[in-house]
């Protein structure tokens, strides 16, 4: 007897080192508002695509501006497409239970049905604990393994799954008690409240007495051979559950039904499993089906699931990958067998996977993709040295594609992002610009070059501002003129002068000095002498012109330059490149580029007119 209940004990340890092996599943439930179907969003353990755009979801990013950024107008955040009626609400030992046409199953991490749905509906949903799961039948609960069999028979009007303590709740006759993992009522049914029967002091004096005696029992061996049994069937299971390609056999008979020229499938007894919503059903093999819908495709599976919502032009199964492969506007992406968006439609080509990989293709290039999502770097590295080259050549309007296009399937591209800010900013699309430099200093803040850019972008962003600001204190001094001349005249009129002299020396005032050669608006609401401003600003374009000078081109040299926009001179148009296309930017490149820049010219000639108006004021 020793003998067998270390050997037991052993056995025990085992399955629980087999069910901890399997990585943890950090999946919450989640109802999609319209369907008001259940499905499980990716808490953690994301594949990289996702994990690259939860990277990219920096604060500084408006809720709807990262989901344009990012999400590229997908559900994304689904791990299991919302399908179900109800489900649990988190996985626990690896299975989840979810309600389908009425009736509760179990599923794994891949929304495999690893206990097909056949039980009844409960209020509550649960997955397993120590192997076991409450479940309903007939109207009376019991306790199933993981095989989908009854270790505890179910004649109880309730039951919830078993807790730490290896006691379960269970209801008889409309009151609450207790049994252990055989089965045995140790808790009478007595208690009108489960509260009572387990939180409330002195009322819970059976039950944690009860919780005393458990322990004892399993430290004794009481439950060995019962936990050895469901230990057993538990790593037959989960060994399943590891292996990516099983796909669990399907139970039942299936026919299409017509019904207004539309086609759904029903069971042998012609009752709905999937109702007649689709143009057109095609089986794939594996219980999966091609649906039309709108003339857009998706994936329904025998079971009436909706894997794959019908939005795709086409789709096509792979099962050496165990993905499906999505075609949208004449880019490929990849979606899971569960219906999580592996990629979104962003390659111009996914060929057929084998061991774990298949050949890809973008802007003419070739690369290779895995089925967790991830291209080879080599593939983008590729398509951006090509688009950095259209850039440079002034063809913007088929390198930004380019960018895009990586950043599609790789959102946390650095470069991509910093390139398209500059592009941004050239054209005074300044928060779309700004948006794009910090992301490309988020994804890299060591890039010396992207982060003298995002410097540089702030910088000019304030100069902007102070614009505004000046242009705003001009405006201001106006309406002080105008009131200042206005009260004049009034008293003037008041003490018996004209009326029409007052009124013309407020014409007077508003004539702009550039017809007459007077002073400007600055100077006559500062009586005429209003050199403090002559000297600030004065000292403000020297500043930026220095700064310009030095700063901002090389900061343009750097944006074109250290990221390649300035290293290529390749002939785009000829669309030959090789390693000779890329060149340093030298300083008399730098220097020669200061001295023909408009920017830099226009500061020089408002810098020449205030100090001739600061002269004419006698402001040395």
């Amino acid at each position: 007897m020793r003998i067998f209940i270390v050997i037991a004990l052993f056995l025990s340890f085992i399955f629980v080192a087999e069910a901890q092996s399997i990585k943890n599943i950090s999946r919450e439930s989640k109802q999609e508002s319209s369907s008001k179907k259940w499905g499980y969003e990716n808490k953690a353990n994301k594949y990289l695509w996702w994990d690259e755009v939860s990277r990219v979801k920096a604060g500084f990013l408006s809720t709807n501006r990262r989901e344009t950024m990012t999400n590229l107008g997908y559900d994304t955040d689904w791990a299991i497409s919302p399908q179900y009626e109800q489900v649990s609400r988190f996985f626990s030992e690896n299975l989840a239970g979810v309600q389908l046409n009425g009736k509760v199953g179990f599923i794994d991490a891949m929304n495999r049905f690893i206990i097909k749905p056949k039980f009844e509906p409960d209020k509550e949903l649960h997955g397993f604990s120590h192997g076991l799961a409450a479940v309903k039948m007939n109207g009376k609960y019991g306790f199933i393994d993981k095989s989908g069999q009854y270790v505890i028979t179910p004649v109880y009007e309730y039951a919830d799954n078993f807790r730490d303590n290896y006691l379960a709740t269970v209801k008889m006759d409309g009151k609450f008690g207790a049994i252990n993992l055989k089965g045995e009522l140790v808790v009478p049914c007595k208690y009108m409240l489960e509260e009572a029967m387990i939180t409330v002091p002195i009322s819970n004096k059976v039950y944690k007495q009860a919780e005393l005696k458990v322990k004892m029992d399993k430290d004794n061996g009481v439950y060995d051979e019962i936990l050895s049994k469901v230990g057993t069937v538990e790593k037959k299971v989960n060994d399943l559950i590891r292996d990516s390609s099983y796909i669990p056999p399907y139970e039942g008979e299936l026919k299409l039904k017509k019904e207004n020229d539309r086609v759904g499938i029903a069971d042998k007894d012609g009752a709905w499993i999937l109702p007649s919503n689709y143009k057109e059903l095609i089986s794939l093999g594996d219980y999966y089906m091609l649906a039309n819908k709108d003339d857009k495709w998706g994936i329904v599976d025998y079971y009436g699931r909706c894997i794959i919502d019908p939005v795709f032009d086409a789709i096509d199964y792979d099962k050496n990958g165990q993905v499906f492969i999505v075609n949208k506007g004449d880019k490929y992406g990849m979606y899971n067998l569960a219906g999580e968006m592996i990629l979104p439609p962003g390659l111009d080509a996914i060929e057929n996977f084998e061991d774990g990989k298949a050949a890809v293709w973008m802007s003419y290039e070739t690369g290779y993709v895995d089925t967790k999502g991830f291209i080879s770097d080599s593939l983008l590295e590729k398509v951006f040295t090509k688009a950095a080259i259209l850039d440079k050549s002034g063809v913007d309007k088929e390198a930004l594609p380019l960018y895009t296009q990586i950043l599609t399937v790789n959102p946390a591209y650095a470069m991509a992002h910093n390139n398209i800010g500059i592009m941004m900013i050239e054209q005074e699309s300044f928060k779309e610009g700004m948006d794009r430099l910090k992301i490309a200093n988020l994804m890299d803040p060591n890039s010396k070059e992207i982060s003298e850019n995002l410097k540089q972008a702030k910088k000019d962003r304030n100069d902007r501002r102070w614009n505004r600001i000046s242009a705003g204190l001009e405006t201001a001094a106006a309406v002080l003129l105008v009131a200042t001349a206005t009260y004049s005249a009034v008293e003037t009129i008041k003490n018996g002068g004209s009326a029409s002299s007052s009124l013309s020396s407020l014409s007077d005032g508003l004539t702009s000095n550039s017809a007459s050669g007077g002073m400007s608006l600055s100077e006559r609401s500062s009586g005429g002498n209003n050199c403090a401003y002559y000297q600030q600003r004065i000292s403000y374009l020297n500043s930026k012109l220095e700064r310009e000078g030095v700063s901002s081109i090389n900061q343009k040299a750097n944006i074109r330059g250290k990221t390649m926009r300035n290293q290529i001179r390749g002939n785009a148009a000829a669309g030959v490149f090789s390693p000779t296309d890329f060149e340093s930017v030298t300083g008399s490149e730098l220097q020669a580029s200061n001295a023909q820049s408009s920017y830099v010219r226009e500061i020089q000639r408002e810098l020449q007119q205030i100090q001739s108006e600061a002269r004419r004021a006698g402001c040395n």
